[in-house]
């Protein structure tokens, strides 16, 4: 649990960034170019391991591979589009207590104390940071609730994830949901994408 919460707080810092990219790009558009340089990035890697890798598995991988990136990723900047960074932040301060919920709910996974106080901390935490930080825009509740689907698909995606990466080496797992997370994604940029210009700031 302590790593989720790291990887967390790491994960939302990314939100300013995110703001500042739409002002070049278009949303859709500037989420795909992530995805695509870090692809292009594995792409030799994959190229070479991902035919020694179980057909059962890979099926499994395309699934870790949606729920992680049209969902988990796409969604979420989507969502940060239509809201403030300091809302969606608080959003996704949730992720640590949707991990504990759906895993008891859904997988039966025993939930030790600590985990829940530990999340709950880590919540008001958050919320305590954006408290006393500067309002950079109003909070859409449409962009809020984008970005806690995808918060609840990227839960999901953990569990889901834990078989798999029991099977494969983490550089194969990494490189194989990369590319196919950023594959799953290029047609729903190309519809999504509304303004195709580049604007240097």
């Amino acid at each position: 649990m302590i790593y989720i919460i790291i990887a967390l707080l790491i994960w939302s810092s990314s939100f300013t960034a995110g703001k500042y990219a739409y002002s070049m790009f278009d949303p859709a558009m500037a989420i795909e170019l992530r995805f695509i340089i870090a692809s292009l990035i594995v792409l030799p890697f994959f190229i070479k391991t991902y035919p020694l890798i179980e057909k059962r598995i890979r099926t499994k991988l395309w699934g870790v591979s949606f729920l992680m990136f049209p969902i988990g990723i796409f969604m979420q900047f989507m969502g940060l589009f239509y809201t403030s960074a300091s809302s969606a932040v608080v959003v996704i301060g949730t992720e640590p207590i949707l991990v504990l919920v759906l895993g008891f709910l859904l997988f039966k996974t025993k939930v030790a104390l600590y985990d829940w106080a530990l999340s709950a901390i880590a919540f008001l935490g958050i919320c305590l940071l954006v408290l006393g930080s500067k309002d950079d825009g109003a909070a859409d509740l449409f962009g809020l609730i984008l970005v806690f689907l995808a918060g609840a698909g990227f839960a999901l995606s953990l569990y889901v994830a834990k078989e798999v990466m029991a099977r494969l080496d983490n550089k194969v797992y990494t490189s194989t949901i990369l590319v196919q997370g950023m594959m799953l994604c290029l047609p729903i940029s190309l519809v999504l994408v509304k303004n195709w210009q580049i604007n240097f700031n």
